[in-house]
């Protein structure tokens, strides 16, 4: 029987896999669903040159966008249209 298991990660191969294109596609349709579900005035953008990871951001674009999130929190709500299953 098995009385112990060491695993050993490499940090730089994760980080590679962290910031690879797959993981961009992803999360950038994640963030388009969100931006979907909040309606007009909001945008999508990618923020490569991460050291550690692959982001992205759903932000409004427009002031009327930023007064629906701020009187009516539509991007904050919107935030489960991201939620994978």
């Amino acid at each position: 029987m098995i009385k112990s298991v060491k695993i050993s990660l490499h940090s730089a191969r994760i980080g590679n896999l962290a910031r690879s294109e797959p993981i961009y596609v992803h999360i950038r349709k994640i963030a388009e669903g969100i931006r979907n579900a909040a309606g007009d005035g909001f945008s999508v953008k990618e923020l490569r040159g991460s050291r550690d990871r692959a982001r992205v951001i759903v932000y409004t674009k427009t002031k009327e966008a930023r007064k629906a999130e701020s009187e009516n929190r539509v991007l904050t709500r919107a935030v489960a249209a991201g939620r994978v299953t």
